[in-house]
């Protein structure tokens, strides 16, 4: 029996349905075997709008454009959770999946998304639906997202002015190249790529992640840093440098070196930070990003 058949939609809805007080693994198994349009199916069986909730998110962490109908017929959902995890979900399967649906899927996506805006009343569900709007990558909706600057809601206005920033990124061309070098000396932090591009650093940056703590170069401690950025090997996957002066480089083990703004509370207790600066270099030595 294939996985097809053992991890069918009546299956994953009967684990769905049944679980016990600990969901997480049935759901981390469902998640890791069972093929997307199953767990999407699996949406239309199961009796309960918590459930459909657990499915919808399952759902964006699987990431799969196959899933797209589900998740924008849920968007119509009865239940405010449901409808916000479906719409959480979309955005997830267009701005984070390594394979995101074609244009046609999110000219629908957003079409689904922009019927929803108009007639939701929840706050937080306008808020999701804001964020993932811009997820889809499409300018079309930067008059949506402007107007929701206006709103009474905080949390619409912040993810508005979130999605309106996410719109005005540049992609830098570092992705599919292998970090050959890097070089922390008493000054900067100069990561070098196979095809001779760089990006130097002085300024605190967070790495492995954005909740760890900020690190500051240049440092006392060279040698502490240095071992502490073992990217040398690793390939850069993603590099997006955004208005606001942040920089995000992503690498091929799963980790992320941040870059925050200047006025970002995480770096707030470090000064000087007239000089403070980070730019991205081509194999000639120009400056595409600062």
């Amino acid at each position: 029996m294939g996985l097809s058949e053992t991890y069918s939609a009546e299956w994953i809805a009967q684990e769905m349905t049944h679980l016990s007080s600990d969901r997480l693994a049935p759901m981390e198994e469902i998640e890791q075997f069972a093929v997307p349009t199953a767990v999407a199916s699996a949406l239309d069986l199961v009796p309960d709008f918590f459930t459909q909730m657990l499915l919808c998110d399952m759902l964006g962490e699987i990431r799969s454009a196959d899933t797209l109908g589900s998740l924008v017929a849920y968007l119509g959902s009865s239940d405010v959770r449901v409808r916000g995890s479906a719409a959480d979900a979309l955005g997830k399967v267009f701005g984070y999946a390594t394979a995101p649906p074609d244009a046609a899927m999110r000219e629908r996506a957003l079409n689904a998304l922009l019927v929803r805006w108009g007639a939701e009343q929840s706050e937080g569900v306008r808020a999701t639906l804001v964020q993932t709007m811009a997820l889809l990558d499409d300018r079309s909706v930067v008059p949506v997202l402007e107007d929701a600057l206006t709103s009474p809601s905080r949390m619409v206005r912040k993810q508005a002015r979130w999605g309106l920033d996410w719109l005005a990124r540049r992609i830098l061309p570092l992705a599919g190249h292998r970090v050959v070098q890097c070089v922390v000396d008493s000054d900067v932090v100069v990561i070098t790529a196979s095809d001779g591009s760089s990006i130097r650093i002085a300024q605190p940056f967070l790495f492995p992640d954005d909740d760890c703590d900020p690190v500051l170069p240049p440092s006392d401690d060279v040698d502490t840093l240095g071992e502490a950025l073992d990217v040398v090997g690793l390939t850069m996957t993603k590099a997006v440098a955004y208005v606001d002066g942040r920089l995000s480089v992503d690498f091929s083990d799963g980790r992320s070196l941040e870059l925050p703004s200047l006025d970002d509370p995480a770096i707030a207790e470090f000064t000087d930070q007239s000089s403070y600066w980070w730019d991205v270099r081509d194999a000639e030595g120009n400056v595409i990003a600062s």
